[in-house]
């Protein structure tokens, strides 16, 4: 609370309120009483933030009207305005929100506007380059969310790409930080976010993102209600509360699954890189009232201390509630000034009464009766409407200006005007509370729907457009009531309006209830399809669209069979069928997904058969599409026209989707789907799915052992993904190849070329927040910088990390993969009690491929028994090693171009030799190790990288043969120049992992021919490095051998 004595003028039945506030802490001047700890410790965190300019994050919590907004303005504005930083404050609202990030708009809006204040050309257009550098080609999507930006930056010239779900909702958070990061370097930058407990689990997430975010450089001070005012207020009357928790998010309809602000800070709290500050706001001590009412009154403390006293007990010592009281109690007269002594005093005997803190609640309701008429009418609309009053919109509800009766109210203390949003609120949630319950229970229905038509048939369109998400609000809380069908069937189309709003903006969880909402008011059935088709297809295949990407897939399926049915044209049902594709899908039910796109295939004229994938069948197709490219040179090919029919562009997204999930099944009609994807490309045009349409072609040609045009329509691909300059396509055809092309091009420095493409893949999908390929470019960076050697220390934290942003972003089918990779590092590390075998906490082999198999996610599955028979054969458990190779059952269509099927093929031979050895099926063994010689030597042509493979596959061999033939036991200098001429081809590519097993395998034949010395010293260099690899299990391993080699010397 803020003070300044009270004059004999202030004794007036009409006091001013803005004077009043003065007196008792709302202004931004004066003292605030009983705060002194908090306003120190707020201002020595800012100043090691300005000093450290690091993250830093404070928590405030208190009850409602405790005075934490005014702790942050009267604290720490003046230290923030001597440092010429940047404060802007913004507050959560509870209710439908037509974008999760408006409050985040607003805080951006207050910057620019204060940044063009203080800031001269030079600065500004150095700010702008930085700016436009940062978002590249997302700048529209920037200045369309915030106008005001284009006088800093202009008008951008071009467009942005469309993106969809989740990956839109990314590039969202990731645009901000980029701009935040850009902002905040050029002076210290506050963010004050109010009513947090209020915020939606992806504005948790953004203000987390801006958290951790490397380059910005922020402190973000956040306000929230305790979890027990919080349950009271918001299980009372306007929402259903379900979480109670200290920084407890308010769970209520349409919000599904938020995520509590507790879980995010304490989320932060884990990071290094973040510190974390909590300040409670607790209630004012009898010292501080009593030292305020002393300032106010200018009385001793002594004398006042038993008003102070009552106060408390009736307020429970809460700041904005004390005032209240004592305003009140200065205009009944019940504290009055003495004009024969010349001093303030009160009435004992009326304040003495009743000490009950509810009592307090009478006092501000006899505020409110106390109003005009007309005032109480224009709370109670704007009580409806949330905590921020929108004047505008309660001029439109009411036909008249309400600007006087606004200030009225503020001037009775029941309305604060806030200048950097230019409106006015409520002082606090009770007051709200309490105007809201001038509405009778039984008749609050009613008021809802009667404002909300109001203002829905007083609005012009734009104005419609614009408070469509409020209207649709307000009549959604009487619908209830509605019994005419035109005007049910008209509020649902405003549902559909608001629905595709929230959709566009990504907020999915309103959308969803907006849609849902539509549904319930239209009804089902053959008549309404008959009568107000589209409307109801749009409600139902949007319907299916938001709640695939929210991931509630039961009712994913309950739509799309409402719009299978009664849907006209197979062209109306497309968004339905790939909204179901991708849930089965992300369900794993890749079998169920690869039927439905054939069908929908089927369906639109392009019959693919996923039973019939035969040899000859892909044959047929990939010479059809051999012809169809004939005699197109790449320019030919980069100059084709713009597709203009829009079904062709849902037709050539479709053949990329089902390419995907045929992909991650092993199914043969991936073949099909890229080939048919091509025609379609060079028939109607480019589209924006065009370069990835090329990517998969060029994949399935190398596949086919076709390099050269593999690579040539890889290149192509890139071109046209540059041409287009859409980092999300870039990103998706760097990974395509990463993974499956650049390794088969001359000249190309194998392993480390695909390590290079997936690191700008990485680097592409980042920066427009297209977090499942960056996730996936990273599991398999991961994957092949294992197989390069890198330190496995350095892969286990980047695996972790990865893991952990696929999880929050809800990509789970990415996180499996990702499991898979992180368990296979651990077992090497030796954090896995059997090493030889993927086990861990969250991972155990026999039942994750089962759950691959059974959903027949055969690349999963193929990947985990690699991996596993990559631990068997490093840990010597040959049979093992042996059973996952042989299961494997490789078919013909298998995605073959994938440079892991390399590494499965020297393997299988590698595992051959050592079984050859130990005298298993001997002859059969050694046939499949002289075949796999054979096959990978013309890869060095193409492939630098096998020529290491090559050398320690002869020397292995030759070690064999030599056994096998001679039985001799003299050590054979030419087999131990092949192994080591393959050992220095490993260290020349830096891979440690395959020097260190080439090595071990030169120690075992040491061992074989009885010399012991030279074994013990080629498995002390394996061991070292393994143990620069970090593989601390197989040091183990090889310590144990390594005794009992020495053992045997000594005898």
């Amino acid at each position: 609370m803020q003070c300044y004595p009270i004059t004999e003028n202030d004794t007036k039945r009409k006091i001013s309120m803005d004077s009043f506030r003065k007196k008792l802490g709302i202004a931004s001047v004066g003292k605030l009483y009983g705060r002194e700890s908090e306003e120190s410790l707020l201002a020595s965190a800012y100043w090691r933030f300005q000093k450290e300019r690091t993250k830093k994050l404070i928590v405030i919590t208190g009850r409602s009207g405790s005075g934490k907004t005014a702790l942050v303005e009267h604290g720490l504005l003046p230290t923030i305005a001597r440092s010429r930083g940047f404060f802007v404050s913004a507050k959560f609202e509870e209710g439908f929100v037509d974008q999760y990030y408006s409050v985040f708009i607003v805080a951006l809006k207050q910057y620019v506007e204060q940044f063009l204040a203080v800031s001269d050309e030079g600065v500004m257009a150095a700010t702008k380059q930085e700016l436009l550098a940062a978002v590249g080609n997302e700048a529209r999507l920037l200045t369309d969310l915030l106008p005001v930006l284009k006088q800093l930056v202009g008008e951008p010239s071009k467009g942005v790409s469309k993106m969809y779900g989740l990956d839109a909702q990314n590039r969202i958070r990731h645009l901000f930080c980029r701009t935040f990061r850009v902002l905040s370097a050029n002076a210290p930058l506050v963010l004050f976010f109010d009513d947090v407990q209020l915020a939606s689990a992806a504005s948790c997430d953004l203000i987390r993102s801006l958290l951790i975010t490397e380059g910005i450089s922020i402190l973000i001070i956040t306000a929230c209600m305790t979890s027990r005012e919080h349950g009271l207020y918001y299980g009372a009357t306007v929402v259903s509360a379900e979480d109670d928790n200290e920084y407890g998010v308010a769970i209520s309809k349409p919000y599904t699954n938020i995520v509590p602000f507790k879980v995010i800070v304490s989320r932060l709290e884990k990071e290094a890189s973040v510190d974390v500050e909590k300040l409670t706001v607790s209630a004012l001590s009898l010292d501080s009232v009593s030292e305020f009412l002393a300032d106010l009154m200018s009385r001793d403390e002594r004398i006042v201390r038993p008003l102070s006293e009552i106060l408390i007990a009736r307020t429970e010592g809460t700041a904005s509630h004390v005032m209240q009281l004592v305003r009140l109690l200065i205009e009944r007269g019940t504290i009055y000034k003495n004009i024969e002594y010349d001093r303030w005093e009160w009435d004992k005997e009326a304040l003495a009464s009743n000490l009950s803190p509810a009592d307090f609640f009478s006092y501000l309701r006899e505020i409110i009766d106390n109003l005009p008429r007309v005032v109480q009418e224009v709370l109670k609309v704007a009580s409806c409407m949330g905590d921020e009053i929108d004047d505008s919109a309660i001029d439109i509800i009411l036909q008249t200006p309400t600007g006087s009766h606004l200030k009225l109210a503020a001037d009775r203390g029941l309305l604060l005007f806030y200048p950097q949003c230019g409106g006015y609120r409520f002082a606090n949630t009770w007051i709200r509370q309490s105007v809201f319950d001038l509405i009778p229970k039984d008749e609050r229905e009613e008021y809802f729907l009667k404002i909300g038509r109001k203002l829905w048939k007083s609005s012009s369109p734009v104005a419609l457009q614009k408070n469509v998400s409020v209207v649709v609000a307000l009549l959604n809380k009487g619908s209830s009531l509605l019994r005419d069908e035109r005007e049910r069937i008209r509020f649902a189309e405003l549902n559909l309006m608001a629905g595709e709003k929230a959709k566009a903006a990504t907020s999915y969880a309103s959308a969803s209830a907006f849609f849902c909402k539509g549904i319930q008011l239209m009804g089902s059935g053959e008549r309404m399809w008959e009568e107000h088709y589209e409307t109801m297809l749009a409600l139902y295949n949007g319907a299916s669209e938001v709640e695939a990407v929210n991931g509630n897939y039961g009712a994913v399926v309950g739509y799309i069979e409402e719009v299978i049915r009664f849907g006209r044209s197979i062209d109306d049902k497309l968004p339905a069928y790939t909204a179901f594709i991708k849930s089965m899908a992300e369900q794993d039910n890749l079998q169920e997904a690869v039927r439905v796109g054939c069908d929908i295939m089927a369906q639109l004229g392009e019959k693919i058969n996923a039973e019939n994938t035969s040899s000859f069948a892909m044959t047929r197709e990939v010479m059809m599409s051999k012809f169809a490219v004939r005699g197109k040179s790449n320019t030919d090919i980069l100059n084709l026209p713009c597709v203009r029919d829009a079904v062709c562009s849902d037709l050539l997204q479709l053949l990329c989707l089902i390419f995907s999930v045929c992909y991650r099944s092993s199914n043969g009609a991936m073949v099909v789907t890229a080939c048919r994807a091509l025609r379609l490309v060079m028939r109607s045009g480019l589209d924006d799915s065009a370069c990835i349409a090329f990517a998969h072609y060029a994949q399935v040609m190398c596949g086919f052992g076709d390099t050269e045009t593999g690579i040539r329509f890889g290149d192509l691909a890139l071109t046209l993904a540059e041409q287009m300059q859409s980092k999300h396509h870039l990103s998706q055809v760097q990974l395509i190849l990463g993974v499956h092309v650049v390794h088969w091009g001359k000249g190309v420095g194998d392993i480390e070329s695909i390590v290079d493409m997936l690191r700008y893949s990485i680097q592409s999908a980042l920066k427009v927040g297209f977090i499942e390929t960056a996730s996936q470019a990273t599991a398999w960076r991961v994957c092949f910088a294992i197989i390069l050697g890198e330190s496995l220390d350095d892969l286990a934290i980047e695996i972790d990390r990865c893991l952990h942003l696929v999880r929050q972003h809800q990509k789970e089918s990415t996180a499996r993969l990702c499991l898979m990779i992180q368990q296979f590092i651990q077992c090497i590390r030796g954090n896995a009690k059997n090493p030889a075998r993927l086990r861990g906490e969250a991972l155990i082999f026999e039942q994750a491929l089962s759950d691959c198999l059974a959903t027949s996610n055969l690349l999963w599955a193929t990947g985990l028994r690699y991996l596993a028979a990559c631990l068997a054969y490093i840990f010597r458990d040959m049979e093992h090693a042996n059973t996952m190779l042989t299961d494997m059952n490789l078919r013909p269509n298998s995605p073959k171009s994938s440079f892991v099927f390399k590494e499965l093929t020297f393997q299988r031979a590698l595992v051959a030799v050592e079984l050859a050895k130990a005298g298993t099926e001997a002859r059969k063994n050694t046939k499949v190790a002289q075949s796999v010689l054979k096959q990978i030597t013309p890869w060095m042509a193409t492939s630098p990288g096998v020529l290491c493979k090559k050398l320690f596959l002869e020397a292995e061999l030759a070690v064999l043969v030599r056994e096998v033939n001679t039985k001799q036991v003299n050590v054979d200098e030419d087999i131990v120049g092949l192994y080591l001429a393959a050992s220095s081809a490993a260290e020349a590519q830096g891979n440690l992992h395959q020097d260190g097993i080439i090595l071990e395998r030169l120690a075992d034949y040491f061992v074989a021919c009885r010399d012991d010395d030279r074994a013990v010293a080629m498995y002390e260099r394996a061991s070292n490095l393994f143990s620069d690899w970090g593989a601390y299990a197989k040091v183990e391993q090889l310590r144990h051998i390594i005794e009992k080699v020495s053992v045997q010397c000594k005898h």
